[in-house]
């Protein structure tokens, strides 16, 4: 039962290590997959990026980002012929669109700038307020 199986996870582990380091990654899925059991590599995110399919698929990509420069993407995972992809923005930084989104709700400049003032949200200093804001 698996309250049992619990128990004696650390001694099930420890030998299911012992009898896998008897193989190659490679000997134990030609295993697997000749007995039918679903199975497949677990890849470290840098030979995620070298395998030839995503390379091919563009899935990663690279945009400047203000504080760390080049920054690496995972790219889009849907590829449509009429409407190409691009990186427009790169992530943003924490409270780098704070004004601008409050604007958008409908904050005036004012009440933005005292939310901020009051450690109710967090800006950065170099935001600007968005035009939406300052109209009202």
């Amino acid at each position: 039962n698996n309250a049992a199986r619990l128990c004696h996870r650390a001694v099930c582990v420890a030998e299911i290590e012992q009898v896998m380091a008897q193989r190659t990654m490679r000997e134990w899925l030609d295993v697997f997959w000749k007995e039918g059991v679903p199975s497949g590599p677990i890849a470290t995110l840098d030979q995620v990026f070298q395998d030839p399919q995503v390379l091919h698929r563009d899935m990663l990509l690279h945009t400047e980002h203000p504080t760390v420069g080049r920054l690496p993407m995972v790219g889009f995972p849907f590829k449509l012929t009429g409407t190409p992809q691009s990186i427009y923005r790169h992530p943003p930084r924490l409270g780098e669109h704070t004004r601008e989104v409050l604007g958008e709700f409908g904050y005036s400049v004012a009440e933005i700038e005292s939310m901020i003032a009051r450690k109710v949200v967090y800006a950065l200093e170099d935001t600007p307020a968005s035009s939406s804001q300052e109209s009202q």
